[in-house]
């Protein structure tokens, strides 16, 4: 999964930053960003940064060589560790709530916790943890604000991100998981045939694989059901179509994949918030 690593030296295009009341107040910051490589600073805080609008595909390292991964709304980021200098490369416009915890905000069972293992190493999702997140952030909007309440919100939020840390799968062994050579062939499989109807059983078929396991296996590798790899791809090839060629819209509709040129606007304004035309025009004034 290759990321471009782009060179914008500017990637926010809206920033609201927000303070809870409480005993330890948190820091949350929302905001708009464009395709980015942005250094994450060494701080004494652990940084949560919640995706809420438009799939990515991040690269992320703190220290230790970079991993991938996609990343689509309400998935959190690894969290950044205290005293650990992080980098974060990121290849679609998108909008993420980020929320400083200070490390003298983690102490589960009266001790001082530093380490959440492996939220660390790779995005996950807790319904609980992001729900808690938006909860201390619409608290933080409120002219009127309850400290007992925001104390015990912070409170629930370590114990969700505790417990995610420290959930072992019931199993992994048995998992399907493609090989580097077969999950070349499926992608290859997929770009051929873009612009056609693509089924579950065309793809498993060609992948060898009974449709269960295909399924099974395609999430792993992505993070993502086919239909919304497949669509994020068209989508991809509709955005370089625009740019790089003189094709009419509905012409690019149809070479990508969509229905018609109603289907590919509305697919491109709702997934990354611009419709052909603008994306025509913005490549046409670099």
């Amino acid at each position: 999964m290759a990321i471009v690593i782009p060179q914008e030296t500017s990637h926010l295009q809206r920033v609201e930053t927000l303070h809870t009341s409480g005993r330890i107040p948190l820091e949350l910051t929302q905001f708009d960003a464009s395709p980015h490589q942005t250094p994450d600073p060494a701080s004494d805080n652990f940084i949560l940064c919640l995706a809420l609008r438009g799939t990515v595909r991040a690269g992320f390292q703190f220290g230790d060589g970079w991993r991938r991964a996609i990343v689509p709304p309400g998935t959190f980021m690894p969290i950044t560790p205290p005293d650990t200098l992080g980098e974060f490369v990121i290849d679609a416009p998108h909008r993420h709530l980020m929320l400083t915890l200070p490390r003298l905000a983690v102490r589960p069972d009266g001790r001082d916790f530093k380490d959440f293992g492996p939220l660390h190493a790779a995005p996950f999702q807790d319904k609980l943890a992001a729900q808690i997140c938006l909860t201390l952030w619409q608290e933080a909007k409120s002219s009127v604000t309850d400290d007992l309440f925001v104390d015990c919100l912070r409170e629930a939020l370590v114990s969700a991100l505790v417990r995610r840390a420290t959930v072992r799968p019931l199993s992994t062994r048995t998992s399907p998981t493609f090989s580097v050579a077969l999950w070349s062939r499926i992608e290859q499989e997929i770009e051929a045939h873009l612009a056609e109807p693509l089924t579950i059983a065309m793809l498993a078929t060609s992948a060898g694989m009974r449709e269960t396991r295909f399924l099974q296996a395609f999430k792993a590798q992505t993070g993502l059901a086919p239909y919304q790899y497949v669509l994020r791809k068209r989508i991809e090839r509709a955005r370089n179509l625009l740019l790089g060629s003189t094709l009419g819209l509905a012409e690019i509709a149809l070479a990508s994949g969509f229905s018609d040129q109603a289907h590919m606007t509305s697919s491109l304004s709702r997934h990354i918030g611009q419709t052909p035309g603008a994306i025509r025009r913005g490549g046409r004034r670099h």
